[in-house]
C-alpha cells in the first residue's frame, strides 16, 4: 500500500556541496611560515633572484634550458632538500627558499609565452 513513495528531496540532495579548498603553493606556504608578507623586505622570496642568468645558476643549470628540463631539476634538489627527506632537518630551508623563488621566476617567463627566457644583462 504505502510501498511505493514519491519523489522527495533525500538528505543529501538538499545540502548545498562543499567547495574544496585552493591547495597552497610551495612559495605561499614558506612566506607565511616566515611571517611575510611580500613587502619586499630582505628576506623576502620573491627578492631573491633578479635575472634569470641568476636562477638557472641556483638550479644548476645551463642558460635557454628548457621548462621540462628547469621542472626536472627543480623537482631533483627540491627532494635533496625538502625536511622531510632530510629527517626534519631544516638548516637547508633558506637554500630551499631561493630555489623555490628561481623556479618561479623562470616559470613566470615561460608562463608569458616566450620560448626562450630574455638574455641577462
Amino acid at each position: 500500500m504505502g510501498r511505493w513513495r514519491t519523489q522527495e528531496p533525500s538528505a543529501n540532495q538538499s545540502r548545498p556541496r562543499r567547495r574544496r579548498k585552493r591547495r597552497p603553493s610551495l612559495a605561499d606556504f614558506f612566506r607565511a611560515a616566515a611571517g611575510g608578507g611580500g613587502s619586499g623586505e630582505a628576506g623576502d622570496p620573491q627578492g631573491e633572484v633578479r635575472t634569470s642568468a641568476e636562477a638557472y645558476a641556483i638550479l644548476g643549470l645551463e642558460d635557454d634550458s628548457s621548462l621540462t628540463v628547469v621542472t626536472r631539476a627543480f623537482r631533483q634538489k627540491l627532494k635533496e632538500l625538502h625536511p622531510d627527506a632530510r629527517d626534519g632537518d631544516r638548516s637547508a630551508e633558506p637554500q630551499l627558499r631561493k630555489l623555490i623563488a628561481a623556479y618561479q621566476y623562470l616559470k613566470t617567463i615561460y608562463n608569458w609565452g616566450e620560448d626562450t627566457p630574455p638574455p641577462s644583462p
